[in-house]
């Protein structure tokens, strides 16, 4: 091997090296750019799923509102129902009573 054979033979293995040293380099600086991606889409799914659970206690407190309203509905219907009964009863006692009086 001459001079330059053997000098070829080194600049090509020092290019070998940088190139490496370069690849190995831009692997790790995307894996962090990678990294921050990730962090940030993830952020953003922690955001969105905090803003879905606030609106879920919202819709249970509303839920329960309206259940609220509803079992004291049927509780105002049942007492109705009731005095509609009694008012039906004392009706059909007037009207026997009328009968057996021989009104009309």
């Amino acid at each position: 091997m001459t001079g330059s054979e053997v000098t070829i033979t080194v600049v090509a293995a020092v290019f070998g090296l940088v190139a490496t040293i370069l690849t190995i380099l831009t692997f790790f600086k995307n894996d962090k750019k990678d990294g921050k991606s990730d962090a940030k889409e993830m952020a953003e799914v922690k955001t969105d799923l905090t803003y879905i659970k606030d609106g879920i206690g919202e819709l249970k407190t509303l839920v329960q509102a309206q259940s609220k309203e509803q079992n004291e509905m049927k509780l105002k219907v049942q007492k109705i129902e009731d005095r509609v009964e009694s008012i039906e009863s004392r009706i059909n006692s007037i009207e026997t009573h009328k009968k057996t009086k021989g009104g009309k």
